[in-house]
């Protein structure tokens, strides 16, 4: 498949294609990446297809490639166009991928989309404090913390708070120019 949408650094988005739902369920039933979403039951193939049809007006998804393989899926969720503000998502199934600098790039690309391509005033998103360097990185790109959510995430015996992110429009031009400087563009 080569219908690329948007690219930077070695990895691209595409469309999603029904192809891809097999693989996009075996990841989402993985312990690693179940525990870090909101899905809580094992998703068959009926699941899939069923979430692959019911795409809307107020859902954005894609597939995340790195050298023509795919190796996650991202996407904006909770579109809402009055208010221009969208719920981003993501996440890298493929193991040989993660923890590769890989996140920085995803979230460039989404907020470039959302920002540019369909003109969204307000992009967010809820990270799990469970995982200690997400919120450091969404800092780091220009996100700003708008409020933490006491014990919204159970796992392995513990309650977890919830960090509720987002950037602006005009927040979007100093990270765009940021990320830019930094790839030496």
């Amino acid at each position: 498949m080569n219908n690329l949408f948007l690219s930077t650094d070695g990895i691209a988005f595409r469309q999603l294609e029904r192809e891809d739902l097999s693989q996009l369920r075996d990841w989402r039933n993985s312990p690693a990446i179940r525990s870090r979403t909101r899905e809580f039951k094992p998703l068959n193939m009926a699941d899939q297809e069923k979430w692959f049809s019911s795409y809307n007006n107020s859902n954005i998804m894609f597939a995340i490639e790195k050298k023509g393989k795919l190796i996650g899926v991202c996407g904006l969720t909770h579109l809402d166009w009055k208010n221009r503000s969208a719920e981003l998502s993501w996440y890298i199934g493929d193991g040989n991928y993660k923890a590769k600098g890989l996140g920085r790039h995803i979230i460039y690309l989404l907020c470039s989309y959302a920002f540019d391509e369909i003109g969204l005033w307000r992009f967010w998103g809820e990270v799990y404090e469970i995982d200690d360097k997400l919120v450091p990185m969404y800092k780091a790109l220009g996100f700003k913390i708008d409020g933490v959510v006491r014990d919204t995430y159970w796992d392995n015996g513990q309650w977890y708070p919830s960090a509720f992110i987002s950037i602006l429009n005009t927040e979007w031009t100093k990270m765009r120019a940021n990320y830019l400087k930094e790839k030496g563009d």
